[in-house]
């Protein structure tokens, strides 16, 4: 098993807030960061060498997954998402990285499904704790607060 300063990591949503900062924390840990997102303006993409600069489909495309284990293959220990759309896709292909040797930073897909959805994730929290008063807006509610300032 190589250790943390032996690493290289490929991280996705580079012109995002989580990417930046995880690239930020890992920066000085890690053997190589590779940064990849959706267009060329992405701010992450400036943060590392020209050749660790990945432009990717969108999360949403059917190619996605095998785009990106195509880039990470021979070269990346951990690949990071940090797009949410991206999250469930990759879910499906845990095992095709993970025979590659590359391990993806994601939780399973039924964890993914309670996550993601936050009226999903109180109502599943509230089973165990105490939580805030909530419930789902919808669009008749819409009309009760739309526009009120």
């Amino acid at each position: 098993m190589k250790s943390i300063n032996e690493l290289n990591i490929f991280m996705t949503g580079a012109g995002g807030p989580a990417a930046v900062c995880a690239f930020k924390s890992l920066r000085d840990k890690v053997n190589e960061i590779n940064m990849a997102d959706m267009g060329y303006c992405s701010v992450g993409l400036y943060l590392v060498p020209r050749k660790r600069c990945h432009i990717i489909p969108a999360g949403k495309s059917e190619n996605f997954a095998d785009v990106l284990l195509k880039k990470c293959i021979n070269n990346i220990d951990i690949l990071i998402p940090t797009v949410d759309i991206e999250l469930k896709i990759l879910s499906k292909s845990i095992d095709k990285f993970e025979k590659k040797g590359i391990r993806l930073l994601i939780s399973s897909k039924q964890l993914l499904d309670i996550i993601i959805n936050k009226f999903m994730l109180l109502s599943h929290v509230n089973q165990y704790l105490n939580v805030v008063q909530f419930d789902m807006l919808s669009d008749s509610n819409d009309q009760n607060w739309k526009g009120k300032k």
